[in-house]
């Protein structure tokens, strides 16, 4: 398993681990160079004094040719200081005085390994210049310390060598230091071990010191932000369903003010038509008044001319009666006439004829009076007729005046009514429409509160998130997958609300003035 899916503890320790092994490998390296430097720089001084010694020791008998007391020394030095080799060489690089037996007159630079040394050797043989530098050879897997110094031509030489040359020759010393490379393995070992076991308890003791105040303290960490979550997930879950509610009951409110907006709208419309239409009608009935008032007044008219006719027809029929006895007396004169004429005979048969012709006159003038008295009295009868139907009908005019006076009266009062009901109408249009801003202010503050509710939610689920990542980072993954299934099934049991919002009131409007 990849150490990311570790959890803190061990990354913590691991990381510690490596940084310790790393510091402490630094420190391990930076004191046993110290040491080996020390170790060194002991061994170069002692081989630095041991050189000196020597050089003092023999600069004596060369300076006056005492070649018996230097080979003595090199005797001597071989039989007392084991492990370290003397050689004297002269400026052709000859060996003269060494402590080891068999090198006399070998060039000293057989006896080198390495060319620099060599170099620097011929170098030193020619300039008298020779750098201060450590030169380390292996001989037979022994490391050896070389150490070399030239031999000047002092003025106590010139007597043997003369003043030309500058360098006469030159010391070379060589020192085992195998004992110093073991001290050197087994310091190192030393220090390998004091660091692992140092490492080992540092680490002990920050394992430690992290699980009881690092670890144990974000375990509380994660179980309050575990709680925390869940709670704030609970609520806004809550609140989701809170403002789902609210948002249906806004949309089922707005709905009903919308039927009612729509009802409100058609009972004003019919009822500003009732208001035109009682207006024209009481229009209609002052002009059917006046056309009343104005038949009422011809009615008066034809009343008279009727009575007029009556009174003419009356007059007429005396006239008439008149006539028929004016009728009726010539009639009774031509009798008598006649009557008159037969007792005259013959003298008065002429007038016998007149007073016939007469006569006959006076019948058709009777005749004709009494079919005329017959008419009038026809006409009487229907003048007598037509005034009681004129007087029927003078009374019904009267009657339909009143009741169109009456009918005007409520057409005047079912106006103001229809005034009176469209302006309440408009009141209760205007109420609408203050609950609809209100409905949709619910429904807007159900809108913005399932938002909050959302966002709240999206927090908290991000805090799980957080939090999930946190037990990865300090469980490792295996409580990391369990934090995820806890979570998934806390989003399948509080799943987002859908926020439906309610219709805006002037939409309906419209469409309910145009379904009008």
């Amino acid at each position: 398993m990849h150490i990311k899916d570790k959890s803190l503890q061990f990354k913590v320790v691991f990381i510690l681990t490596v940084s310790l092994c790393i510091v402490f490998g630094i420190m391990i390296i930076l004191n046993t160079y110290s040491q080996l430097t020390a170790l060194k720089n002991q061994v170069h001084h002692s081989s630095d004094v041991l050189a000196s010694s020597i050089f003092n020791g023999i600069i004596g008998p060369m300076s006056v040719g005492d070649g018996d007391t230097i080979r003595q020394q090199m005797i001597d030095f071989n039989q007392g200081v084991k492990g370290t080799e003397v050689f004297i060489f002269g400026s052709g690089k000859e060996i003269v005085y060494s402590s080891r037996e068999g090198n006399h007159g070998v060039d000293i630079t057989q006896t080198l390994k390495s060319l620099e040394l060599k170099n620097d050797t011929s170098q030193m043989l020619s300039d008298g210049k020779m750098e201060e530098k450590e030169y380390v050879e292996e001989y037979d897997n022994v490391p050896y310390l070389i150490e070399i110094r030239p031999i000047y031509n002092s003025k106590n030489c010139h007597h043997c060598h003369g003043a030309s040359r500058t360098v006469l020759g030159g010391l070379m010393v060589k020192q085992n230091i195998a004992n110093i490379y073991k001290s050197q393995a087994a310091l190192q070992k030393q220090n390998v071990i004091l660091g692992l076991a140092g490492s080992v308890f540092v680490i002990a003791a920050i394992a430690f010191l992290v699980a009881r105040f690092v670890i144990r303290p974000l375990n509380h960490v994660i179980e309050d932000l575990n709680t925390g979550a869940a709670q704030t997930a609970a609520t806004s879950s809550q609140i989701t369903q809170a403002s789902q509610s609210l948002a249906e009951g806004a949309t089922e409110q707005a709905s009903t003010l919308e039927e009612t907006t729509a009802s409100l709208e058609e009972m004003a419309a019919k009822t500003r038509q009732n208001a035109d239409h009682s207006g024209n009608a009481d229009s209609l009935m002052h002009q059917a008044n006046s056309i009343i008032g104005e038949a009422y007044g011809l009615m008066g008219n034809v009343k008279e001319s009727m009575q007029n006719i009556s009174n003419a027809s009356e007059e007429t029929s005396k006239i008439i009666n008149t006539i028929d006895e004016i009728a009726f007396q010539t009639n009774l004169l031509a009798l008598n006439a006649a009557v008159e004429a037969a007792r005259a005979g013959e003298a008065g048969a002429g007038f016998a004829v007149v007073a016939e012709e007469v006569r006959n006159l006076a019948l058709r003038s009777a005749e004709a009076a009494k079919s005329t008295s017959g008419l009038i009295q026809g006409t009487l009868n229907q003048v007598e007729q037509g005034d009681d139907l004129v007087s029927k009908t003078y009374e019904a005019f009267e009657k339909v005046a009143e009741s169109s006076s009456k009918v005007g009266s409520l057409l005047k009062e079912i106006d103001a009514a229809s005034k009176e009901q469209s302006g309440e109408i408009d009141q209760i249009n205007t109420a609408v429409t203050e609950m609809d801003k209100v409905t949709q202010q619910n429904a807007s503050n159900a809108e913005e509160s399932a938002s909050a509710s959302e966002e709240m939610n999206s927090q908290a689920q991000h805090m799980h998130l957080m939090v999930t990542e946190l037990v990865a980072m300090v469980r490792g993954t295996k409580d990391c997958n369990a934090e995820l299934q806890t979570q998934a099934s806390s989003r399948v049991q509080h799943p987002p609300a859908e926020i439906r919002v309610a219709p805006k009131l002037g939409d309906s409007r419209q469409a309910a003035k145009l379904t009008n």
